[in-house]
């Protein structure tokens, strides 16, 4: 056997891959008709470089995204961003359950966890046990701590406003450490 064959055997698959896989999400997907980046529905990477090589300006592109497209648009292959509040009832009402996407669920490979649940029902069973956490009266006790912990905030951008100098909340640091420190 000539090793050859082999090599032009996979890469002639894999390109037969990349073709199918092209095929069914710019055209035979179920958002394929939503406007939008045909590179960004193409593929994850495109958000990967946003999020990773421009530090977290994946979100800012999106903005620019909605200005071009509309209110609704598709950001990548399994997903769409939705910038109308009119919107909201109909994404997260009770009468129409979804299961979580898996590849958002997966990431933190806790399957058995309530957060790492894909199905509606199991997460909503798992999910029970914290449900009087996150009721309105245990949010109502906590008001005075959310209240205090954002006017610390507030006092913190006031006081780099007088600084005259741009306050850098991209990447990582919008994430763990710099609203805490200004709070």
């Amino acid at each position: 056997m000539v090793w050859w064959h082999v090599f032009l055997s996979f890469g002639v698959a894999g390109a037969f891959y990349v073709l199918w896989l092209a095929l069914q999400r710019l055209w035979l997907s179920p958002i394929a008709h939503f406007p939008g980046l045909k590179l960004a529905a193409l593929t994850m990477w495109y958000e990967f470089y946003y999020g990773s090589f421009l530090e977290g300006q994946y979100t800012f592109r999106i903005a620019e995204m909605h200005r071009k497209y509309g209110p609704i648009v598709r950001i990548s292959p399994y997903e769409l961003h939705i910038d109308d509040a009119e919107y909201y009832e109909t994404l997260y009402s009770r009468d129409a359950p979804r299961d979580k996407s898996l590849h958002l669920t997966g990431m933190f490979g806790a399957p058995a966890s309530a957060f790492g649940t894909v199905d509606h029902r199991r997460h909503r069973i798992r999910r029970q046990p914290m449900n009087p956490f996150f009721s309105q009266q245990r949010i109502r006790q906590l008001e005075p701590m959310l209240r205090d912990m954002v006017d610390k905030l507030c006092d913190g951008l006031r006081a780099w406003k007088d600084r005259h100098t741009p306050l850098h909340i991209r990447g990582r640091g919008i994430h763990h450490g710099t609203l805490i420190s200004l709070s």
